[in-house]
């Protein structure tokens, strides 16, 4: 544990450690954009579940496989967003930047999908809402984003509002 400006800061390998915090610890979990590099998500939602008192409130956020942007990728045959074929060049998509960082990212969700995996791991999904971000779009194409992601399922990013009952 590291310890910046009174804040205790834990470094953890969420694929497989067991978080240092007794059961029912928190009242509020976030996973903000984490979910979909983790090799194993089912080992962090177990904890994030196991650390949550009853009652308690589960936020997790994570690009949207069927975001309508990647729906028009896969009928013209490029790659969706977020997803990678390589692991040294990013190709194969639409607005093509090779030279642009790789995701990093491992798991791709659904709406759907995320929805069925939190209550695989016993959270009650209360709200589902879909974000669009401004970063590196022209104008027009945020405000149709903002737009169709007022339906969660056509969402750049999914946001879930979820409970531990």
């Amino acid at each position: 544990m590291h310890v910046a400006e009174g804040l205790k800061l834990l470094e953890c390998d969420l694929n497989n450690c067991i978080l240092p915090y007794s059961d029912e610890y928190f009242d509020l979990v976030l996973m903000e954009e984490v979910i979909e590099h983790l090799v194993n998500p089912d080992n962090a939602l177990r904890e994030a579940h196991r650390v949550l008192r009853h009652g308690g409130l589960f936020v997790v956020t994570t690009p949207n496989l069927a975001w309508w942007v990647n729906r028009i990728a896969l009928v013209l045959s490029y790659q969706p967003y977020w997803t990678e074929v390589s692991t040294m060049f990013n190709v194969g998509k639409f607005h093509r930047r090779i030279n642009e960082p790789l995701s990093g990212h491992l798991r791709l969700y659904t709406l759907r999908g995320l929805r069925d995996l939190l209550k695989m791991h016993g959270f009650i999904v209360i709200k589902a809402l879909g974000v669009a971000y401004k970063a590196n779009k022209p104008f027009m194409v945020y405000m149709l984003d903002r737009l169709l992601g007022l339906r969660p399922t056509l969402a750049e990013v999914i946001a879930i509002l979820a409970m531990k009952p």
